[in-house]
């Protein structure tokens, strides 16, 4: 009888102490305000990791796609994409194929008759959240771009091969322009 208390007593006292690290280490990880992870990345290592993005962006817009694209790309059939990832979602307009959890759209038929195929790309990733217009213009990656700028909106644009690529900004009212908003890879204009 004393063993079972014994063994009762040091379970409960193992548990009791693995519970209060753990909690020491989960409050470390994550901040007061919320039970959101907070990392701290060097702007460095930041710029580096975006520099990175931006290669891997180039490379897929020379095969007219975008990362979130898998092997859909320019010229993809409407039908090819929907018996792989099923059907858009209801909100998609007449000629897109938007697909939210994929972070993707794809825009079917242009002036050019392409009906049944795609013409556009775009991709909202969330990678490309904290990528600025600086970073952007700045690319070694990415060289050169040709750079447009209006009252709401912000692009540099890139001739990849047979295909643009865009990055585009929204514009403020008072004319800063934000983060990345989206990823677009289209035939040139």
């Amino acid at each position: 009888m004393k063993m079972k208390k014994t063994v009762k007593g040091l379970m409960i006292g193992t548990l009791a102490v693995g519970t209060v690290l753990g909690g020491l280490l989960i409050s470390k990880n994550f901040s007061s305000a919320s039970d959101t992870p907070t990392i701290q990345v060097p702007v460095k290592q930041n710029h580096e990791n975006h520099e990175q993005l931006l290669k891997q962006t180039l490379d897929l817009a020379k095969e007219g796609k975008v990362i979130t694209s898998e092997e859909f790309g320019r010229y993809s059939s409407k039908k090819s994409i929907i018996a792989k990832w099923g059907e858009p979602d209801k909100d998609s307009k007449n000629g897109i194929l938007k697909y939210s959890k994929h972070a993707t759209q794809f825009y079917i038929g242009d002036s050019n008759n392409y009906k049944k195929s795609v013409y556009l790309l775009e991709t909202t990733d969330k990678s490309y959240a904290s990528v600025t217009y600086d970073e952007v213009k700045r690319s070694k990656a990415l060289g050169k771009g040709g750079e447009y700028k209006d009252r709401n909106t912000a692009y540099i644009i890139y001739a990849v091969g047979e295909n643009d690529l865009r990055f585009i900004f929204s514009v403020d009212k008072k004319g800063k322009i934000s983060n990345l908003k989206y990823v677009e890879v289209n035939g040139p204009f």
